[in-house]
């Protein structure tokens, strides 16, 4: 069989770009002059409310009386947000806040939740509900 010339020239360019590849994706210095992704910025930084519920564990809800008698009610639930701590250290007579801080990459966005409240008496509990799994409500034991 007589070789041709046309085969042994694609066969060449294809080494060529096959090893050019491999070249650039396992070269060191390629891959660390790739910047980093940057976080995006805080989405929100304060929400006062002046009530607290808690559903589940990872479950709050924050209810707020704005200026025009308004009820504004956000929920926090696991599916957004990524972690959440309370901290009783709101003097008497403050509103309570939270404080919500991105802590999510360029793919997803996961959000923390700090909660500050004046003492866990005034975290309420709130009903729940699994479907047929259940529903319920919260108790707090104090």
């Amino acid at each position: 069989m007589k070789l041709n010339w046309f085969n042994s020239v694609t066969n060449l360019l294809i080494v060529f770009i096959v090893s050019v590849v491999l070249f650039i994706r396992f070269n060191q210095t390629t891959i660390a002059t790739v910047e980093p992704i940057k976080k995006p910025k805080f989405v929100e930084s304060k929400i006062f409310f002046d009530r607290i519920f808690m559903h589940e564990i990872e479950h709050y809800s924050t209810f707020s009386v704005n200026e025009d008698k308004n009820v504004a009610i956000n929920s926090y639930h696991r599916g957004l947000y990524n972690k959440f701590t309370l901290i009783c250290d709101v003097e008497t007579g403050d509103k309570m806040w939270a404080d919500v801080s991105d802590n999510g990459n360029w793919m997803e966005r996961k959000y923390d939740v700090i909660f500050h409240i004046r003492s866990l008496k005034d975290l309420n509990g709130a009903g729940w509900n699994h479907g047929k799994f259940g529903i319920g409500n919260t108790v707090l034991i104090e």
